[in-house]
Parts: C-alpha cells; sequence; structure tokens
C-alpha cells in the first residue's frame, strides 16, 4: 500500500508543478473570482501533504513527519514562488506562500486523521 501513496505523492507533485509554473495567462481563463489562486495554492498543497505524510509515515513510523512535510511545503513552495518571478504574467507573493503552507498543515493533520480512522495506528499497509 506504501507504493500506492509514493506513485500518487509523485504524479500529484509533477502536477502541480505544472499548474504552478505555467504562465499566468493560460490559469486566469478558468477563474471565476478574484484571488482564486489563493484557493489552488492552499488545495494543492493539502493534497501534497496528505499524500506526502501518509507515503512517510506509513513507512518510517516515525514522529518527525510533521517536520519534514511542513520544511518540504515551505522550500518547495518557496521555490515555486521564485520561479514565478522570471514566469510570464506570474509573481512571486508572499500571501500565495503562507496559503501553500497553510494547506500543507492541514493536508498533514487530515492524513493523520485518516490514518489513524481507515487503517489504525497498529497496523502496517505494505504487507
Amino acid at each position: 500500500m506504501i507504493w500506492l501513496f509514493r506513485i500518487l505523492a509523485g504524479i500529484w507533485t509533477l502536477f502541480m508543478s505544472y499548474l504552478l509554473l505555467i504562465p499566468g495567462n493560460q490559469l486566469k481563463k478558468y477563474w471565476v473570482f478574484k484571488n482564486q489562486d489563493k484557493i489552488a495554492h492552499f488545495s494543492v498543497f493539502l493534497i501534497w501533504a496528505a499524500l506526502v505524510t501518509l507515503a512517510l509515515e506509513l513507512e518510517q513510523h516515525t514522529k518527525n513527519i510533521y517536520w519534514k512535510v511542513v520544511a518540504g511545503a515551505f522550500f518547495f513552495g518557496g521555490a515555486v514562488e521564485l520561479a514565478q518571478m522570471f514566469i510570464p504574467q506570474r509573481k512571486a507573493d508572499l500571501f500565495d506562500m503562507l496559503m501553500n503552507v497553510s494547506g500543507a498543515l492541514v493536508g498533514y493533520f487530515i492524513a493523520e486523521y485518516f490514518k489513524k480512522e481507515l487503517f489504525g495506528t497498529e497496523k502496517k499497509l505494505d504487507k
């Protein structure tokens, strides 16, 4: 089961990288209301953090996953924001960075909840 979360996390990382790094004019035609990009940043990092948390925690069974996920979201989100400075019609935004980390935090806690509720804390899923 761990391999499934690893594959999903990898696919999602590629997909979100594409969404976060394409020129802004290709995304804005789908926006329904102003600042929808903040919701998008929050949402993609929520899903990313949940998948990464499950992939790492089910394998390693350690309490340090929280800091790895938060640091990963901070550095990955920061790299995306820096890269957006060089992409047409995109700009770096500290509020986007805040949404990235906030989404990752919520995603981590959602993954923790589902891990305990669906899989139990004592079960190993790699069998």
